[in-house]
C-alpha cells in the first residue's frame, strides 16, 4: 500500500511535505519538499522547488537518529 496522498487532501499547509508530481517538472524533478502558500480565496496551492507542482503528497519521515 503507498502512502501517497493526493495534493486534494492536503488540507494543513503550516508543515511542508513531501510532494510527487505525475510529470516531469521543470527542472525534471518529480519529488521534492513542498509547502503551501494561502490563496486569497481561501484555498492552498502547494508548490516545489523547480517548479514542482505536486499532484500527491505524504508528510515528511522522521529524520534519523544517532545510534
Amino acid at each position: 500500500m503507498s502512502d501517497w496522498r493526493p495534493i486534494e487532501t492536503a488540507k494543513d499547509g503550516s508543515k511542508p511535505v513531501l510532494g510527487y508530481q505525475t510529470t516531469r517538472g521543470d527542472f525534471e524533478d518529480q519529488y521534492g519538499i513542498c509547502w503551501a502558500i494561502d490563496c486569497p480565496n481561501g484555498s492552498l496551492v502547494w508548490i516545489g522547488a523547480g517548479g514542482l507542482m505536486p499532484t500527491h503528497w505524504m508528510p515528511l519521515p522522521a529524520p534519523p537518529t544517532q545510534s
